[in-house]
């Protein structure tokens, strides 16, 4: 995701990842492999914000 979000850093992106896993928009998934693997999916709260981010796209 760092190389897709040129202009955050790590610990930005780091910050606002907690954040949002904090807040229960996401769920992190730590695949324990040689590298270890994180992912980040949408928890069930931050699913319901789908319809909304909808609408705004359509705004734009």
């Amino acid at each position: 995701m760092l190389r897709e979000i040129k202009e955050a850093n790590r610990q930005s992106l780091s910050v606002a990842l907690r954040e949002l896993e904090e807040a229960r928009l996401l769920e992190k998934l730590i695949i324990k492999q040689k590298p270890l693997h994180i992912e980040y999916n949408l928890a069930e709260k931050g699913r319901l914000l789908i319809p909304v981010f909808k609408q705004l796209e359509g705004l734009v």
